[in-house]
């Protein structure tokens, strides 16, 4: 009936159920037919109660759909709320990442500070006396040296040794130092990101 039709809403309105019990109706094998008008009448009513009918093949993905469209309202409000947990997990799952991300990179800065304090240790350093200008430099050294993979890591702690040079007033160093940090973050960070924000003002002040 829905092919035969010629206005689009009364097809769409005909395909699907009532299509497939016309054709049962119909069929040209007596075996194949609804056994009695009885039976026919109550396919239709089963239809207009949104039930499956018996002219459909059974399958759960058929049941789950005429169950939908009776529950309208009961499974809007629960597709609701999966789309809330989704979302929320989502977010819960994004804000875990970042807080692994900042934990693993606050870990790197320590050990790395940690790395230098050991190297002005005596027993690995072969001298008993290490001034913070050259504590500075040792560690300017390893940041450019081994920290090329972790260019925010590497800003971070270069502005730190920036700082510590001009507070020492060495002013040449501490004024390098936050040039270096700029460009490890130019490639990483936006231009409003708080580190070069700190790059700049360390610039500035040097100036």
């Amino acid at each position: 009936p829905s092919a035969l039709s010629l206005d689009v809403a009364t097809a769409r309105a005909l395909r699907g159920d009532l299509d497939t019990i016309v054709g049962k109706a119909l069929k040209k094998e007596p075996n194949e037919r609804y056994t009695s008008a009885a039976e026919l009448a109550e396919d239709f009513e089963r239809y207009l109660r949104g039930d499956p009918v018996l002219a459909q093949p059974d399958s759960p993905g058929y049941r789950l759909r005429k169950f939908a469209a009776r529950n309208r309202l009961a499974v809007g409000a629960a597709a609701a709320v999966v789309v809330a947990l989704a979302a929320g997990l989502f977010v819960a799952t994004w804000q875990l990442r970042i807080a692994r991300e900042e934990k693993e990179h606050a870990e790197e800065v320590k050990e790395f500070v940690a790395s230098i304090f050991r190297s002005a240790d005596p027993f690995f350093a072969g001298s008993r006396e290490m001034t913070a200008a050259k504590l500075l430099t040792l560690a300017k050294d390893r940041i450019d040296r081994e920290m090329a993979s972790q260019p925010e890591s590497a800003a971070e702690l270069l502005l730190i040794v920036g700082e510590a040079q001009g507070n020492l007033e060495q002013i040449d160093d501490a004024y390098e130092t936050p040039k270096v940090a700029l460009e490890r973050a130019e490639d990483t960070l936006p231009q409003d990101s708080l580190q070069v924000a700190a790059g700049q003002a360390q610039l500035a002040q040097m100036e």
